[in-house]
């Protein structure tokens, strides 16, 4: 396809979604990694059940997978509380399950410290890890 034909392709697809209410790209977007594994954490803090997922190619498909692994744990109000880009999340909470505190890292002992950490300047108590995920190296 010669550069004229992209451009004129180009801007027919930008008519198209403007006109069917659709978006632009927007220009000050990262590219993605094609190499990059995505992995998320969804939490519930009404009832403490929570999903995870790992090892998935997009944010938004590892975002997904994890909230319905939440929900079918019986998650009633779940949520994506961090998600990770070839690296490590983790949750911690202290005492109740609606006091959490979400943190992410290059790597497991990062992660579970960092939330650790958070979690007891945050509730001025002892915190304990729920859950955590990290994706392959």
């Amino acid at each position: 396809m010669s550069a004229t034909a992209r451009r004129i392709a180009g801007a027919l697809t930008l008519v198209a979604m403007v006109s069917f209410g659709g978006s632009a790209p927007a220009q000050n977007r990262l590219p993605v990694d094609p190499t990059a594994d995505y992995g998320s954490i969804a939490y519930s803090p009404t009832d403490g059940r929570s999903g995870y997922s790992y090892n998935y190619r997009s944010e938004g498909e590892a975002v997904q997978v994890a909230m319905g692994y939440c929900r079918q744990d019986g998650g009633k109000a779940c949520r994506t509380v961090v998600w990770v880009s070839n690296g490590c999340g983790a949750v911690a909470i202290a005492g109740s399950n609606r006091n959490f505190v979400a943190a992410n890292g290059k790597y497991q002992p990062e992660a579970e410290s960092t939330a650790l950490s958070l979690c007891q300047q945050s509730y001025g108590r002892s915190c304990t890890i729920k859950v955590w995920v990290c994706t392959s190296p």
